[in-house]
């Protein structure tokens, strides 16, 4: 089998805010050069699947440690559903992920197209 790498540019557009800037970015977040890359964690915050798995991978043993460590704010849930935690990115090109849980929607379509409705309309 052969297999064709290709170097993918990450489409970035940068806002300045106050004085600091934040950038947008679309391609492979586990490429991501910067202060901080968002992960779409689950509440155990030890990694899972699609880009969860994907960042944790790509951090290293030391990132499953670093969320192993994060105090537990009930059994099994160190990242509840709405809040954020942050980890260095070890050897990410990220200094640090910041791992925040949102909502489960599956099932309730009404929910995820009312906020995306007015997420539009705003």
């Amino acid at each position: 089998t052969r297999r064709v790498h290709s170097a993918v540019q990450m489409k970035r557009i940068s806002y300045q805010v106050g004085s600091g800037k934040v950038a947008i970015s679309q391609g492979d977040i586990t490429k991501f050069k910067g202060d901080a890359i968002v992960n779409a964690a689950n509440e155990r915050c030890l990694g899972g699947g699609g880009v969860d798995g994907a960042i944790h991978r790509a951090a290293g043993e030391e990132l499953y440690q670093a969320c192993l460590k994060l105090e537990e704010v009930e059994e099994g849930v160190r990242c509840p559903t709405g809040q954020a935690v942050i980890t260095p990115g070890f050897k990410l090109d990220a200094k640090n992920v910041i791992h925040t849980v949102g909502p489960n929607l599956s099932g309730r379509e009404d929910v995820g197209r009312a906020a995306t409705d007015d997420t539009l309309l705003e």
